[in-house]
């Protein structure tokens, strides 16, 4: 039978605390990947996204425990505090875990990435100082510090699309208001011209009407008894002083002789 080493135990522990600071380092940098990533994943980039939403409840998991705190108001918060409620008493290693696991299903070669790499070498003498425990809450307020800039990002995008919803919609309605007001005048130009167009043409027809009536008076004139009666008189009247005027000419100048 083969006596246990003394020493093994050294090992065992020295290999859990490697293997337990390996696993601490994999979640750090993971947690550092996903909020300096700005790769073609929309739903790593989108917070209410299931797979953000997700991540968000295995970090405060990963860095809290199980949860304990109340539901915020924010919808987004309150996805993933949801999702943070069901995982209730699963260890912190485990959380780091599946968390580590998420991202090398959905990202290949993250631990290469630049932005991580950059990341990473602006943090190098934090990391050689300060245990990468201790700097997991600081992580998650620098985490909180960016979803609330966000959210205010957000909140002023949306509050800009309002306004420019409210100018379009105004703009519309005046746009509106003015080309109905261009309509009614056009309309009642149409209507005013036309008005004029029918008087101008009933004017027309009563000069024609009055023209022809004026022919028929003249023609009707013409051929009036009475008419032709009064002319045959007149014609006799000129005719005869015309008559007696010479023949008193005629003998004024005969008196004037025998004289």
């Amino acid at each position: 039978m083969l006596l246990a080493s003394p020493f093994q135990p050294k090992r065992s522990f020295a290999s859990a605390v490697k293997m337990r600071q390996s696993l601490e380092s994999d979640f750090s940098s993971a947690v550092l990947f996903l909020q300096t990533y700005t790769g073609p994943h929309s739903i790593l980039k989108n917070a209410a996204s299931p797979v953000r939403v997700a991540l968000d409840a295995l970090f405060q998991q990963a860095t809290l425990g199980a949860c304990t705190t109340e539901a915020p108001t924010d919808k987004v918060e309150l996805l993933s505090w949801e999702k943070w409620k069901t995982l209730g008493d699963l260890p912190k290693e485990q959380a780091m875990q599946q968390y580590i696991k998420t991202l090398d299903d959905l990202v290949d070669n993250w631990r290469r990435s630049p932005s991580l790499r950059r990341a990473a070498s602006d943090s190098v003498a934090v990391t050689e100082t300060t245990p990468l425990m201790d700097r997991l809450p600081a992580f998650a307020q620098e985490l909180d510090a960016i979803k609330a800039k966000l959210q205010a990002q957000a909140s002023d995008h949306e509050a800009l699309l309002d306004a420019v919803n409210t100018l379009t919609h105004d703009t519309k309605a005046q746009f509106s208001r003015e080309t109905r007001q261009i309509e009614l005048v056009r309309s009642q130009t149409a209507e005013t011209i036309k008005g004029l167009e029918a008087q101008v043409q009933e004017q027309k027809m009563e000069m024609v009407l009055l023209r022809e009536k004026q022919h028929q008076l003249q023609v009707v004139l013409e051929r009036s008894i009475v008419f032709c009666v009064e002319d045959h008189f007149l014609k006799w009247w000129k005719g005869t002083m015309q008559y007696l005027q010479d023949r008193y000419v005629r003998m004024l100048i005969i008196s004037c002789f025998l004289t």
